[in-house]
């Protein structure tokens, strides 16, 4: 049973299936909520992290991953955060509305040229927004209201930058959560 239907990129071949996947799946635990207007994605943990690796500001946190949306167009209203290590350190979100060339994980993170007209837009998470709890920290940030619209596909895609000196003890240490307001 699938949560929403989605035409595939690239060649259509009908719904999205257990016979006709996309390369990504919902987040365990994507559901509407609100009248079946608002997405939740659930968590996603973020993929790519090097455990133990030293980050510096600027660089690229894991690797880019993907983020269904439910629907092809509609605002990003907040993005939380579960930070597993504690290091409640700023970062930025980097959305694109098709995929992207992602940056290495720990590298300066630099967007490709030919990337440009894919770039939505960024969701700043400050070290403000974080609270601290006794072995991790969590964070919102409300209010985003960013517009998108996607190309035939119900997903966005994503990498964040840190804007601090992280270095995370497990690699699956950092999630973040979507909620989406669909038009």
């Amino acid at each position: 049973m699938s949560l929403f239907y989605i035409e595939k990129r690239g060649g259509g071949n009908g719904p999205v299936s257990p016979e006709n996947p996309l390369p990504v799946a919902p987040a365990e635990g994507a559901r509407w909520t609100v009248g079946g207007r608002t997405w939740d994605t659930g968590w996603i943990t973020v993929p790519g992290i090097v455990a133990g690796a030293a980050y510096a500001s600027g660089d690229a946190v894991g690797t880019r991953f993907a983020v269904p949306v439910g629907a092809s167009s509609g605002f990003v209203q907040a993005v939380s955060v579960f930070d597993l290590d504690k290091e409640s350190l700023a970062f930025d979100v980097f959305l694109f509305t098709e995929p992207f060339t992602p940056t290495a994980d720990n590298a300066a993170m630099d967007v490709a040229d030919d990337d440009r007209h894919k770039f939505l837009g960024h969701v700043g998470v400050t070290a403000a927004d974080y609270a601290a709890l006794n072995d991790s920290s969590v964070a919102t940030v409300a209010n985003v209201n960013l517009p998108f619209v996607l190309p035939g596909t119900q997903v966005l895609h994503a990498q964040l930058v840190t804007r601090g000196t992280p270095n995370y003890a497990g690699s699956q240490d950092l999630s973040v959560r979507f909620l989406v307001q669909r038009d």
